[in-house]
């Protein structure tokens, strides 16, 4: 019956959808393929290796090994991470680490994680220290 036809196409339709937000958010978490470093260099202006942390603005050697330390090894996982627990990483390190502000850096991380160099210059030029300016 068109009742029965109906009710079918909607039960699809719902299923389309959580399959659709499913892949969504699959695609989200999948990192991006490497990036074009030689592209990367040419808009940042010196060279650039592949995860290297510190090219993120307010992210110097130090900090790098204590992301590295808590498992955040590359610019994808550091895009995934969630602000408060860098916070907590810099905490754990001690005073000298505590006037960070990691607030940017995941954003940074995801835009050069998926190779978007000109908006990571643009908002690189933006901060100083990782901070937003005021």
């Amino acid at each position: 019956t068109i009742g029965d036809l109906r009710a079918r196409l909607w039960n699809h339709e719902a299923r389309i959808g959580e399959l659709q937000d499913a892949l969504a958010a699959q695609y989200a978490a999948t990192a991006p393929p490497e990036p074009d470093l030689v592209a990367g260099a040419v808009v940042i202006g010196e060279k650039v290796r592949f995860n290297d942390l510190t090219v993120v603005e307010g992210i110097g050697p130090k900090i790098a090994d204590l992301l590295l330390t808590a498992g955040i090894k590359t610019w994808w996982q550091l895009h995934q991470a969630d602000p408060e627990h860098l916070r907590r990483v810099l905490a754990e390190a001690g005073p000298r680490f505590q006037v960070q502000d990691p607030t940017t850096w995941p954003e940074q991380a995801g835009l050069l994680a998926r190779g978007q160099w000109q908006q990571f210059t643009l908002l690189a030029d933006r901060l100083k220290g990782g901070r937003r300016g005021e």
